[in-house]
């Protein structure tokens, strides 16, 4: 399976539609967010106290981010929570 495939079935199984904001993404801008700051997944792991596994699944949809993790990422990586959440209309 393909990760945007992946991505988009996430997206339809956790009901994005009802005007939540989408848990795909918030992990799409945490990805773009960690690579432009040039953050391996690795580090950023470590960071956060989770295996890179985890956070993987975290950054394609599968699983989501914790509030203060959101906010660590935005630290580490010089974003905006904000940004982060952002939805594009």
């Amino acid at each position: 399976m393909t990760r945007a495939l992946f991505i988009a079935e996430m997206n339809v199984a956790r009901g994005t539609e009802d005007g939540c904001i989408a848990v795909r993404t918030i992990a799409e801008n945490v990805l773009g967010a960690r690579e432009a700051a040039g953050v391996t997944r690795k580090a950023m792991a470590k960071v956060l106290g989770v295996t890179t596994t985890t956070l993987w699944r975290k950054e394609t949809g599968g699983t989501e981010f914790k509030a203060s993790e959101l906010v660590a990422i935005a630290r580490v990586c010089g974003a905006d929570v904000g940004r982060l959440l952002a939805v594009e209309p």
